[in-house]
């Protein structure tokens, strides 16, 4: 009798469960099947964008949406057979869109010195010194299990370099071509709401005095984050800046990681897409 009422509450509470993520997962497709019937109808004619890290993953994918809302796209990026993949597909939209003044260009800029991105920078604001630019959307990163890795050139960690450092200079200094905007929008793409703050900014701020961890790093690259939007738009009021971390996606985030790891993080991916 005490069996068979352990099993009878087992299956009621696995019936519950099973409810829950049935019901939750049907809601979260009901809203996501809305929002895209919502984006279909954006119309982006006249609005350029650039997109950071718009080689791969979801760089590529906001990249690859924005092109087919007609809005014209500069892709910065390492040159590479894939970058040359992005490029013709954005192009094969551009023409079906068949939109006169949509252009689609490409910025060549190893991210992970500052130098380069400051020549990256000087190069976007001369090209659009007339019209400005709309968009700024920063996705350049990578997921590695590596300790503090300085460059050569700077002495600036490498993975750091990509999450925070790079992404400020970018913010920061186009800022007066994005100021020509109507509605200018800067999005980091990393890892808002999800990371812890990082406790030693105050002495150890770059994380070269021996707090390096992976942990660490990850935390410091989300805070940092934060903190550049909250500032952004604390005094830049015609401004609107986002954080964003879209959790996992069907993208190939995790390439650099061991075998046994990037198959784990494979696994979760499938999860997320198909039982969001």
């Amino acid at each position: 009798m005490r069996r068979l009422q352990l099993v009878s509450a087992f299956i009621v509470v696995i019936s519950c469960l099973a409810y829950y993520i049935i019901k939750s997962s049907s809601t979260r497709m009901a809203a996501l099947r809305l929002v895209k019937e919502s984006n279909l109808k954006l119309d982006l004619q006249k609005k350029h964008a650039i997109v950071v890290g718009g080689t791969s993953g979801i760089g590529r994918g906001i990249a690859e949406r924005l092109a087919r809302a007609k809005c014209s796209i500069t892709i910065v990026g390492r040159e590479s057979g894939r970058s040359k993949i992005v490029l013709d597909e954005l192009n094969k939209i551009v023409s079906e869109n068949n939109a006169e003044q949509q252009k689609v260009n490409f910025v060549k800029c190893d991210c992970f010195l500052l130098k380069n991105v400051n020549k990256c920078v000087d190069s976007i604001l001369e090209d659009t010194k007339e019209k400005g630019i709309d968009y700024l959307v920063m996705s350049q990163g990578m997921a590695t299990i590596q300790g503090f890795t300085p460059s050569k050139e700077e002495g600036l960690d490498q993975k750091l370099t990509l999450h925070v450092w790079s992404r400020a200079t970018f913010a920061t200094r186009l800022l007066q071509s994005l100021k020509m905007s109507k509605d200018p929008r800067i999005i980091t793409v990393l890892s808002a709401g999800v990371h812890s703050s990082y406790k030693h900014y105050e002495t150890d701020f770059e994380l070269s005095r021996g707090n390096y961890s992976i942990k660490n790093a990850a935390d410091a690259a989300g805070f940092y984050n934060d903190v550049l939007v909250e500032k952004l738009a604390e005094e830049n009021k015609e401004l609107t800046v986002m954080h964003a971390c879209p959790g996992f996606v069907a993208t190939n985030w995790g390439t650099e990681m061991p075998s046994v790891l990037r198959w784990m993080v494979r696994g979760i991916q499938v999860r997320s897409v198909y039982y969001p």
